[in-house]
């Protein structure tokens, strides 16, 4: 709640709308990213844009029904021709 007894809501909106393409990360994956503070469960594949390079973990994606947690950004080879989005699948932490 805020100080003055109401409480703080907490509102998304859309930032870009592109095309992805969402894979599940391998139970191996799955077990080197346990050292990480947040798991990861998927990377969502889309092509470069200049739209998503303040993408941080602070927002969220959508694809379909399902929300998804940025966890990273990473430009693909630093080439500029894909961004892959390292998640994790679930309510917004």
């Amino acid at each position: 709640s805020d100080d003055h007894g109401g409480w703080n809501v907490t509102s998304w909106m859309p930032l870009h709308t592109a095309w992805c393409r969402l894979t599940p990360v391998s139970a191996r994956e799955r077990l080197r990213t346990l050292q990480l503070e947040q798991p990861i469960t998927h990377a969502l594949i889309t092509p470069y844009c200049a739209e998503l390079a303040g993408l941080t973990h602070a927002h969220r994606a959508v694809v379909g029904s399902r929300l998804m947690n940025i966890v990273s950004i990473i430009n693909a080879e630093e080439a500029s021709i894909e961004w892959e989005i390292l998640v994790d699948e679930g309510m917004p932490t």
